[in-house]
């Protein structure tokens, strides 16, 4: 009778009641959707129970939530295997460095950066004829999953990455691969090699704010002059202080 609540408190307290429980909650929930996908498609035949989650260029603002919750929709068993373990690896380091709070906002400014950039990117293209307007779905980890490995990358420039568990790269090499693979892995699975740059534009996001941080942390910093409300706190103390040492002081010894 008591066997579910048990479970749910220990899921719960596995999933944030942890260094890194964004991560583990974004993980758990990729394992959801394809569970859930899985048995709706393959069982049920009933079609995809996540469409009103991925996302498309073409009426998104019909879900608008859909610029931020398509990578939570997985499909595949590739996906849901190996991308959940390098959102383990980059997403958890990131994560345990930055703190949850940044590290949620950071994703999902990456997510929305690539939602937003395919979506301008197919207003510009169609209008000048480069490409023809197609309904692409969008869904899966993959393509914020990219902007997390940037970050990381830079980061841990000297980081040495088991590529394929096997090729031993350095993190500075692995970020210029993982742009590589966006880009032609993207305008393959689409056929739209035009579009494949917007594609990028979540990984651009990832690459500025990281560097901002980089850039933050080596600069000096110098001490800032007090405002006018410190100094008249400070001077108030010293008042409070003189007042105590003596009138309050030399009463209590009388």
């Amino acid at each position: 009778m008591y066997e579910i609540p048990y479970q749910l408190r220990r899921l719960r307290r596995f999933l944030w009641q942890s260094p890194e429980p964004v991560t583990r909650t974004l993980i758990a929930v990729s394992i959801a959707t394809f569970l859930i996908y899985f048995v709706a498609v393959f069982f049920l035949r009933a079609g995809n129970p996540w469409e009103w989650l991925t996302f498309s260029p073409l009426g998104w603002w019909l879900k608008p939530w859909s610029l931020l919750t398509y990578p939570l929709v997985t499909k595949g068993l590739f996906t849901v295997a190996f991308a959940n373990y390098w959102l383990w690896i980059v997403g958890g380091t990131l994560e345990r460095s930055w703190g949850s709070r940044t590290f949620a906002r950071f994703f999902a400014g990456v997510t929305a950066a690539t939602s937003v950039g395919i979506w301008v990117g197919s207003l510009l293209l169609s209008a000048l004829g480069l490409e023809p307007w197609l309904d692409i779905s969008l869904s899966g980890l993959w393509l914020p999953l990219a902007g997390l490995t940037v970050a990381w990358c830079l980061l841990n420039p000297d980081q040495v990455v088991l590529l394929g568990f096997v090729l031993p790269i350095p993190g500075r090499v692995l970020m210029w691969l993982t742009i590589a693979f966006v880009y032609f892995g993207f305008a393959m699975g689409y056929r739209m090699p035009w579009l494949a740059f917007f594609a990028l534009s979540g990984v651009g996001v990832a690459y500025a704010y990281t560097q901002r941080r980089l850039q933050y942390r080596s600069r000096p910093r110098v001490p800032r002059p007090p405002t006018p409300l410190e100094r008249a706190v400070d001077w108030a103390l010293f008042r409070w202080e003189r007042f105590k040492r003596n009138v309050l002081r030399p009463r209590r010894r009388r």
